[in-house]
């Protein structure tokens, strides 16, 4: 009990304890004595604000006793998850990665149908959920990515997860094999190199270029997984070419590997027409989609799901049971009804008409700096190379967070295989969630950091 709480009446603790009313006297007695407790008249007992100076004291357990506990087995590194994924930097504004605009969340749709479904829940409340996730979810989800992505997809090969996270979990749950690497994209998304370290995989990172992984130029062993962000290369934002698409599909196929298809800002896409989902092309049925809807509703949903190959997805259903027996019902049936109604269409629409206005003054701001801009065709960020002359990354982000203003270097949202002259001279900058305001204030000080 913490200072300032109350302590059960007298009745109440001597019916719970199966003891007289005296006894509890005798001992609130002895504990007011001793400046545990404060009795206060016609209100009760409460634990003092100031406790005892003997009752702070915690022993540390004997050498021996720590030698006896557990020892911790997994093999998860220091964490290398940095503000990204965590939480707020501190910073007024903050061009975090993958954050979307918290005043874009369809809150009148999603407080109509919150009231509608909970006024009567009937079962979906008082049963244990179908660990693939809710029927009409499924169906809803089959029909959209049919139409958005050309992926054909029974509704029982999709299994709805909480985020992207806990898809890369269960597939390195299922296939991480010692005997076999794990292959990544460098630099890396670094929330699934540690979901993959952390059940043991021996990671190989293979460098990517402006049209993605380049597998062909990379000798590797069969391996188990191989994890990819073709649409929007996590974080330097390029776009895997069609000829690699196909060649990455054969290659999973000769290996015996399943392709995790993290489809990374699929939703947004500024220039031109995204290139067919490699779970669309693949007719080895090699791949799992792992999509989410993170990016376009919210991240605080946990709402993200999987495109199995049909014979795999009894077994992902089963690792999901395990692990939590479902997702929870409000949200998926929300997202149901706003994907069949056509409102989730038409809510990625506006939401794209105001990244793009923000995207578009970001790129017009940093190509006035000189340098170069990768990424902007689509997605929620640019990752921008630093021009000739001036200093690295690393000063350029501590003289911003010194202003208040939080970019983020490579080493912030990424693992990388080896020395990388990417991470010396290049800034991420998450757009989505800034206002122009913001914006424009982050590149006078962006300005004056380089003239300084």
């Amino acid at each position: 009990m913490h200072p300032g709480d109350p302590l059960p009446s007298l009745r109440a603790l001597s019916e719970q304890l199966g003891v007289s009313r005296n006894t509890v006297i005798a001992a609130y007695e002895k504990l007011a004595i001793e400046g545990y407790v404060r009795n206060t008249a016609r209100r009760g007992v409460f634990v003092s604000e100031r406790l005892p100076e003997a009752c702070l004291t915690v022993s540390s357990p004997l050498p021996a006793e720590a030698k006896r506990r557990p020892r911790i087995l997994s093999k998860l590194p220091a964490l290398r998850q940095p503000g990204v994924a965590i939480g707020n930097s501190g910073c007024t504004i903050d061009f975090r990665l993958g954050c979307p605009a918290a005043e874009a969340f369809p809150r009148e749709f999603w407080t109509e149908w919150s009231a509608i479904l909970l006024r009567h829940p009937g079962r979906n409340v008082a049963d244990y959920p179908d660990p693939g996730g809710l029927a009409e979810l499924r169906e809803a989800l089959a029909s959209y990515l049919g139409s958005s992505r050309g992926i054909v997809a029974r509704p029982e090969d999709i299994v709805i997860v909480n985020g992207i996270q806990e898809a890369i979990n269960l597939m390195a749950w299922l296939f991480v094999d010692t005997r076999k690497p794990v292959v990544t994209e460098s630099p890396c998304y670094a929330g699934a190199y540690n979901a993959l370290l952390g059940q043991r995989a021996r990671i190989e990172l293979v460098p990517v270029d402006s049209q993605g992984i380049d597998l062909a130029e990379a000798a590797l062993p069969a391996c188990s997984l191989l994890y990819v962000t073709p649409s929007h290369q996590y974080p330097l934002g390029g776009t895997l070419s069609l000829e690699r698409r196909h060649y990455l599909i054969e290659w999973a196929r000769r290996r015996g590997a399943y392709i995790l298809e993290d489809d990374y800002d699929a939703d947004f896409r500024y220039i031109e027409s995204p290139l067919p989902a490699l779970a669309a092309m693949d007719k080895a049925e090699t791949t799992v989609y792992l999509g989410t809807f993170s990016k376009c509703i919210g991240p605080g949903l946990r709402v993200g799901y999987m495109v199995c190959p049909p014979h795999l997805s009894p077994a992902v259903r089963e690792a999901k049971a395990l692990l939590n027996n479902g997702s929870p019902w409000l949200p998926q049936a929300i997202l149901a009804r706003m994907i069949a109604s056509g409102e989730f269409v038409a809510h990625l629409r506006r939401i794209l008409k105001l990244y793009r206005s923000r995207r578009d003054r970001l790129i017009e701001g940093l190509a006035a700096l000189g340098g170069s801009i990768a990424g902007s065709d689509g997605g929620m960020h640019v990752a921008w190379t630093l021009p000739p002359g001036a200093p690295d990354a690393n000063s350029i982000e501590a003289r911003l967070r010194a202003r208040d203003i939080k970019v983020y270097t490579l080493a912030d949202v990424a693992v990388v295989g080896g020395d990388s002259e990417i991470g010396r001279r290049t800034l991420f900058l998450g757009f989505a969630s800034q206002s122009e305001t913001a914006i424009d204030r982050a590149l006078g000080e962006l300005a004056n950091s380089l003239a300084a």
